[in-house]
Order: C-alpha cells, then structure tokens, then sequence
C-alpha cells in the first residue's frame, strides 16, 4: 500500500510540473513579460520535484541516508546552476540584449534541458521526458502562433506515455513480488 501512495505522489508531481510547463508557454505568448519571473518559478519548482521524486524513489529501494545526502547535494548544485543562466538570462533581458518573448523561449528552452539531463542522471525516464515535452513544448510556442492545440496533443501524449508505463511497470512489480 505504501508502494502504491509513493506512486500516487510522484504522478501528481509529475502533472502538477507538466500544468506549471503549460501555463508558463501559455504565458510566454499571452504575457511575455510576466513569463521571465513565471520561468524561474517553474525552475525553482521542478528542482523540488526532482529533489522529492529521487528521494522518494531511494527510500523505495532502501538506500541509507549517505545516498540521500549524495541525491540532495547533487540536485542542489543542479539546480543552482540553473538558477545561475537564469540569473544571466535576466542579465541580458535588463541589458537590452533580448526582449521578453525571447528570454521567455529561452528560459523555457534551457528548463527543457535542465529536466531533460536532470532525469537522465538519475536514471528517471519520467523526468526525463517531462525535459523533452518541455523543449517541444517551448520550441513550438515559438513556432507557431496559435499554439495551444499542438502544445495540448504533444502533452497528452507524453502524459499518457507515462501513466501507461508507470501502471505497467508497477503491475509487473506487484506480479513478480506475488509470483516471487
């Protein structure tokens, strides 16, 4: 049962980061100038999920708090250099060298990547793919000016790719522990 409420957890983290990643793009079209702030919450965010999905996922496995330490140092320094071309991407935006629309792709863009590497160091497929709807979903708010229909198919898609294979994977678990 408790395997099961971890799973529920981590699910609603990871839609709560997918509507976050949606709204931000929404915004970066509709606002552009509340979406430089609205990005670097979303970062602050994901770097919180990430943190809690790769805890929650090594106390699954029974890992000593050594391993946990390494995880939180590790996502801290992570994210810190997020916060870091973040903070360069603000620099550029005050300096005149980007305008809002433009420093919001960005942002957007790099927030893709960093939860794209971040899920592919810690062996989080998930995570992983949320960096990868989150490039796609960037690159086509820059693409395409109505935007919302491709964005909502590409996120459907990615978020139901994960629920089927969670589901799966978490029924092979329950029929191997029962078999084994």
């Amino acid at each position: 049962m408790k395997r099961r409420a971890n799973v529920f957890l981590e699910e609603v983290a990871l839609a709560m980061a997918f509507v976050a990643v949606i709204i931000g793009v929404g915004l970066t079209d509709f606002a552009p100038t509340h979406s430089v702030r609205y990005w670097s919450f979303v970062g602050i965010i994901l770097g919180v999920v990430s943190t809690f999905l790769g805890t929650v996922a090594l106390h699954r496995q029974d890992k000593i708090w050594k391993e946990t330490w390494h995880l939180a140092r590790q996502q801290v320094l992570h994210w810190a250099g997020v916060l870091v071309i973040f903070l360069s991407v603000f620099y550029l935006l005050h300096a005149g060298r980007l305008n809002y629309e433009g420093a919001g792709l960005v942002l957007g863009l790099f927030l893709g990547f960093a939860t794209f590497s971040d899920g592919v160091c810690r062996k989080d497929w998930r995570f992983a793919l949320l960096g990868v709807g989150t490039t796609l979903a960037a690159l086509t708010a820059s693409l395409v000016e109505t935007f919302i229909w491709p964005l909502l198919l590409i996120f459907i898609v990615i978020g139901g790719l994960i629920i089927v294979v969670s589901h799966r994977r978490a029924k092979k678990k329950t029929h191997s522990a029962k078999t084994g």
